[in-house]
């Protein structure tokens, strides 16, 4: 299959915005699909907006991650399709489920290798009480609510029923 270009993207997008219309009119949407656009975003794979304009990130473009980024507009489209003020609640759920916006086992594996391209300055690591430290996540920056963690003792995190003693961030630089 070839890469992924704006000429696939705009060809994805409507394709599959047709077949969507099929299942819910676009008289039942809360946000009619206008477009696409690519973004820059570091971490999103894609995004909807109020204007209707699905941004989807630049990364897609030159691979062939093409069951990612099918995945990634009918998650969005079923977004639009809710409403943006209904985040990721039950009813999203339902209408993602019935847009097939869901990660087939060939998405993950998309995703898994479109996550390694990306650059991440900091690693976000856990200490256990029993000493244990592991890796929880990648990111971008530094977050409050890990470098002030724990927080009056008000939140306690836990990993597999282990309390988490402090979080610290490792450079990836």
């Amino acid at each position: 299959m070839k890469p992924i270009d704006e000429s696939g993207i705009n060809h994805l997008f409507h394709h599959i915005l047709s077949t969507l219309y099929h299942i819910q009119p676009a008289d039942q949407w809360s946000v009619i699909p206008k477009n696409w656009c690519l973004t820059t975003a570091k971490t999103k794979y894609g995004m909807a907006d109020h204007q209707g304009i699905i941004h989807i990130n630049q990364n897609f473009v030159a691979t062939g991650f093409w069951d990612l980024l099918e995945a990634v507009l009918r998650h969005e489209f079923a977004h639009l399709c809710v409403g943006l003020s209904q985040s990721h609640n039950r009813r999203f759920k339902q209408c993602e489920k019935l847009f097939k916006g869901y990660f087939n086992a060939d998405a993950r594996r998309q995703a898994t290798a479109y996550g390694s391209r990306i650059h991440y300055n900091y690693r976000l690591m856990a200490e256990l009480v029993d000493g244990q430290c592991l890796e929880i996540k990648k990111t971008h920056r530094k977050h409050h609510k890990y470098t002030n963690y724990p927080h009056q003792n008000r939140v306690t995190y836990f990993y597999q029923q282990q309390r988490i003693k402090r979080f610290y961030y490792v450079s990836e630089k």
